[in-house]
């Protein structure tokens, strides 16, 4: 038995049925159910009982729940009260990410001011990030969507168009802009469904009205460029990717082209996403400062998003960035929590 569990079976039993309390933690009702299904089984008690279309509390299930949610209480409480004594000079700041460029460039401007900061980044799929996040394994994540509900709050930091990535011998290769009916037919190399990135693209296909002609299936981000350098098929990259490689000294994608996209739907939108009500560290807030500033300047540098030509101008732009924890930026997340909440 572990807290996730204990959390798993009081929002159940909050939200009244399976269905609907896996929505509200943004997990499979297949995996929920399963684990009830386990915990049930290690205690050797039965927890719920079903009445009509309802699940009710057995009699165990009522004093399993009266107990979880002080332990969930207690479990808080002594994470807080540990923080008191950690005499550690170097702050570690543990999140989860849905992507890698944004967080990835934003850590390296990050550690160019505060080098001794530890900054731990978790990396997986939808679901499992938001697990991670909702288990407390994570202070905070990064997502391509909104994932605002009653436990979660998701601040909007940056928005930027895609570009259609082909290889260079497409018949779109030579195009200024791509319209999304051009694409009907292609092939969409993408990862998994169960990965944001591949929810933000078959979106861009919904708004357009059709469907990919076949879906090229690969692991990572990385696996996407060199299928698309191998024929396999088509992607899509946002436009700060795009302008990072064209400043590099080398080419980094030969044999490719980025093409605009010309509908305004095609976008990749990045969320700061965190729990609502959550009492944070000093270290995680000025890091979550950070993200916020740094998307505004990103947000004002478009065509510079060179991690050493960023350090240059945000040395001019946030001055106090050069100091001490907590003399970082004025509190922007401070207001945004404030703000969201009223």
């Amino acid at each position: 038995m572990d807290l996730l569990q204990i959390k798993y079976i009081i929002t159940i039993n909050e939200c009244g049925s399976m269905t609907k309390a896996a929505q509200h933690l943004h997990v499979s009702q297949s995996a929920l159910s399963l684990s009830c299904k386990r915990l049930e089984e290690e205690l050797g008690i039965k927890i719920f009982q079903r009445q009509g279309r309802n699940l009710e509390l057995t009699e165990a299930g009522v004093h399993f729940c009266e107990q979880g949610r002080e332990i969930l209480r207690l479990s808080s409480a002594l994470k807080t009260e540990m923080a008191k004594f950690n005499t550690s000079r170097v702050p570690v700041v543990t999140y989860t990410s849905e992507l890698g460029d944004f967080s990835t460039e934003a850590q390296k401007l990050y550690r160019s001011f505060f080098p001794d900061f530890q900054l731990a980044e978790l990396r997986d799929n939808a679901q499992t990030t938001i697990e991670q996040l909702n288990s407390g394994i994570a202070s905070f994540a990064l997502t391509c969507n909104d994932r605002t509900d009653e436990s979660l709050i998701s601040h909007l930091l940056y928005e930027e168009p895609m570009y259609a990535f082909v290889k260079s011998d497409s018949p779109l290769a030579s195009q200024k802009s791509v319209k999304m009916r051009q694409l009907e037919g292609a092939t969409l190399i993408t990862q998994r469904h169960d990965y944001s990135i591949a929810e933000v693209m078959m979106s861009f296909y919904s708004a357009a009205g059709f469907r990919p002609g076949n879906r090229y299936y690969v692991s990572d981000p990385e696996s996407m460029f060199l299928s698309v350098h191998g024929g396999f098929g088509m992607t899509f990259i946002p436009e700060s990717i795009v302008n990072l490689w064209k400043l590099a000294p080398i080419d980094l994608a030969p044999g490719t082209v980025m093409i605009p996209m010309e509908e305004s739907f095609c976008r990749r939108r990045i969320y700061l996403t965190y729990v609502r009500g959550e009492e944070y560290s000093d270290s995680v807030k000025h890091f979550m400062n950070f993200l916020v500033h740094y998307a505004g300047l990103m947000k004002e540098l478009r065509n510079v998003p060179n991690p050493v030509q960023m350090e240059k101008y945000a040395a001019v732009k946030w001055p106090e960035f050069g100091a001490a924890l907590g003399s970082g930026p004025k509190p922007e997340y401070d207001n945004m929590i404030k703000s969201r909440q009223e």
